[in-house]
């Protein structure tokens, strides 16, 4: 976060203490701007905590993309609660191509709407499907067992020698 949004006020500030008094007055700054610099800092300079986003992103289906005998695949998907309590996370998602071997899964997950709940990713499950691949993610919160109510997501991709 950028904490010196009033560039100007500061330049001018150094500037009127270089020449030792500030514009039309005859006080002298050493006896002024401790005073003065605190007050602009507490004002000014104070960093703000981080607010966290509102809006859910929707989700992005699954995109392939063939490089020669490559496939990589990108996408988002909203995360569900599952019977086991709203300290697990998990989704499933459906890829219409298959790889020869395991491909190579990367994710991340987090919500939007928290201010610093996090989950961790402890399983992801590669499955062959008939003409498809299913990936099947499962999260849960680094704070064992704590339920949390916010909305949690996952982006991926996924790569591999394609079938």
């Amino acid at each position: 976060m950028n904490t010196n949004r009033y560039p100007l006020l500061v330049t001018l500030l150094s500037i009127f203490a270089s020449h030792g008094r500030l514009p039309g007055s005859k006080l002298k700054l050493r006896t002024v701007l401790p005073s003065l610099a605190a007050l602009v800092c507490s004002f000014f300079l104070t960093v703000a905590p981080t607010r966290a986003q509102s809006v859910i992103l929707p989700d992005i289906t699954p995109q392939v993309i063939s490089i020669g005998s490559n496939l990589v695949v990108y996408g988002r998907a909203q995360m569900i609660v599952p019977q086991g309590g709203k300290h697990v996370r998990q989704v499933a998602v459906y890829i219409p191509a298959q790889f020869n071997g395991t491909p190579s899964v990367t994710a991340t997950v987090y919500s939007p709407q928290s201010p610093g709940t996090m989950f961790s990713l402890y399983n992801i499950q590669v499955n062959e499907l008939g003409g498809q691949t299913q990936v099947a993610f499962s999260a849960a919160n680094v704070q064992v067992g704590t339920p949390s109510d916010y909305t949690f997501v996952c982006d991926y991709v996924v790569s591999g020698i394609k079938r």
